[in-house]
């Protein structure tokens, strides 16, 4: 548990720094920090789902989708994860994804 904990707010600290008015730039960093923690708790998929969401801010959509479904695999699953997916999607011109029909998208 306070593993998780530690996790969480080196994640929260990373993800919601003052320094984002950077914008692109601060993204490499961002992308690394979550890999970094990824790394050190491969199991938290909650992880992959913010790692997700900074690659699609930096417009990196396959690599996003990849770990959004990482987490929709392994059966994590959020309003986010579906709000995420569904942007992810659009911008990779795929199907409207909802929580019934992401699993028949392909990797």
């Amino acid at each position: 548990m306070q593993r998780y904990l530690r996790h969480s707010l080196v994640l929260m600290t990373v993800l919601l720094s003052p320094s984002l008015s950077l914008a692109h730039g601060d993204l490499h960093a961002r992308i690394r920090s979550a890999s970094k923690l990824i790394s050190e708790s491969p199991q938290d998929l909650e992880l992959y789902q913010q790692r997700g969401s900074l690659y699609l801010q930096h417009r990196q959509f396959r690599r996003a989708w990849r770990d959004f479904r990482k987490c929709e695999r392994k059966g994590f699953v959020s309003d986010r994860l579906w709000f995420t997916m569904a942007q992810t999607a659009y911008w990779m011109r795929i199907k409207p994804c909802n929580q019934n029909n992401c699993r028949t998208f392909i990797d």
